[in-house]
């Protein structure tokens, strides 16, 4: 279990990571969408 410990933090990670990433345009959504002023 030690062993495997450090590859299950880096999945935790990326997979943390990840769905950060796909957080953020939702939250703040790219300029290319917002409707031109």
């Amino acid at each position: 279990m030690l062993r495997s410990t450090p590859d299950i933090l880096l999945h935790h990670l990326s997979r943390s990571l990840n769905e950060n990433l796909c957080r953020i345009p939702s939250d703040k959504p790219p300029a290319k969408l917002s409707p031109p002023n």
